[in-house]
């Protein structure tokens, strides 16, 4: 088991940690590339209109407290995963892996009157329920191997595992709530908000959003997005915490008052009492999953071709080759490639090799933003943060024509994006 960082450096640990296993990875991060992303391929308007979309919407909910839509945000997050199996759920509902959790969540609230989103509700979610709420069947018919004629019911495929993902995440987290004494995720996120602002008051923004990280990871496994390293040598942690830092995003967007877009839709969201003080986001390193992994390397930032890891250089390979392919394509003749393709297939290990890289990605990018943002024509750039380049790339991707036909990372199995 991969040890906690140290109490109170727990941002700075996933900084350096993914920092290190970049470096030892061989991984490198292309300044060149960058550059041309912020200076040719980005433009004000669209950078704009996409660097908030990080799926945080107003829901189409009225939710009975602050706690209650606290709740919401929390297990959203939780459950902000199932990216690995992306083409199998579009193929059995039509949407995607993100609209699938929504689906979920606002299936729950609504059918349960928010009593299937406390941690006993958590703790006794079945597959059946979450199966029902998509609209998916947990079993397929097959011929029976010995009685000709005959067909069983199979419980398996890959929309099964996505399920016992979501449930599994739900009921771990339910138990683990009942045991702490909370009655839902929200009166833990509430708690440790309150502890928080006190930090936040005393040390400042920096301090408070490290201690809201760290009490969240080390309270709920769902969270506790880690491993250690055993390819490296010597082998050595790394921490990422995607769903923790998207949260916490999450939490600021929606209700500090210093959050522009604050829309909180509790009972009392005209009310100032609907709002609360956030650390705030804007120092996280970016939310890292699938689609930042594949946007980096397309767009060259992340350079694989030296990886010690033979599946992530292969994927250099066929990142170039897919960049080929398009280059000079019209819309028509975009129209006709397939999107939703899976790209690399890669484990675990694999996984949070190019994760951890993508994270020191985006701080390399924010550092070149602080440089050029001084150079004639480019002052736009002066409050971006790595949280509005996140957003920004998640979103374009499938805004983007070409963008959108780039094939995606994909992981199994997990539930930590």
């Amino acid at each position: 088991m991969t040890s906690f960082p140290l109490s109170g450096s727990f941002i700075e640990q996933v900084r350096t940690s993914c920092r290190s296993v970049r470096q030892d990875a061989g991984i490198k991060i292309s300044i060149e590339a960058i550059d041309k992303f912020l200076t040719q391929t980005l433009n004000e308007a669209d950078f704009n209109r996409l660097k908030s979309h990080h799926g945080v919407s107003a829901f189409p909910l009225r939710f009975p407290t602050l706690v209650s839509e606290i709740n919401f945000l929390a297990i959203l997050s939780l459950l902000n995963t199932l990216s690995g199996y992306r083409l199998p759920l579009h193929k059995a509902t039509g949407d995607g892996a993100y609209q699938n959790i929504i689906k979920i969540l606002v299936g729950l609230f609504i059918t349960g009157e928010d009593e299937k989103l406390t941690s006993r509700g958590l703790s006794g979610l079945t597959a059946e329920e979450i199966a029902g709420i998509l609209g998916v069947s947990l079993f397929s018919e097959k011929p029976h191997e010995s009685l000709p004629g005959v067909t069983v019911g199979t419980k398996e495929g890959e929309v099964v595992e996505a399920v016992d993902l979501v449930v599994k995440a739900c009921n771990e987290t339910g138990k683990a709530l009942l045991e702490a004494g909370y009655e839902s995720l929200g009166d833990l996120v509430v708690e440790i908000l309150d502890e928080a602002e006190k930090i936040t008051e005393s040390k400042g923004d920096a301090a408070g959003a490290d201690h809201f990280i760290e009490r969240l990871v080390t309270t709920i496994p769902g969270f506790a997005d880690q491993t250690t390293l055993t390819h490296l040598d010597p082998p050595r942690p790394v921490y990422i915490y995607k769903k923790a830092f998207f949260l916490l995003f999450a939490l600021y967007q929606r209700l500090d008052p210093r959050s522009p877009v604050a829309t909180s839709t509790s009972t009392k969201g005209s009310d100032k009492s609907a709002q609360r003080t956030v650390p705030s986001a804007h120092a996280l390193p970016m939310f890292i999953d699938n689609v930042l992994c594949t946007m980096l390397v397309h767009l060259e930032i992340l350079d694989l071709s030296s990886c010690t890891v033979p599946t992530l250089s292969s994927w250099n390979t066929s990142a170039n080759e897919f960049r080929v392919s398009v280059k000079g394509k019209t819309k028509e003749e975009l129209d006709t490639i397939r999107k939703h393709v899976d790209g690399p297939r890669v484990m675990a290990q694999e996984a949070y090799t190019v994760r951890a890289a993508a994270l020191d990605a985006g701080k390399v990018m924010l550092e070149r933003v602080r440089e050029i943002r001084g150079r004639e024509g480019f002052g736009w750039l002066g409050t971006v943060d790595e949280a509005d380049i996140d957003g920004y790339l998640w979103a374009v991707a499938k805004d983007d024509p070409v963008l959108r036909k780039v094939p995606r990372m994909v992981e199994r199995n997990t539930i930590m994006y």
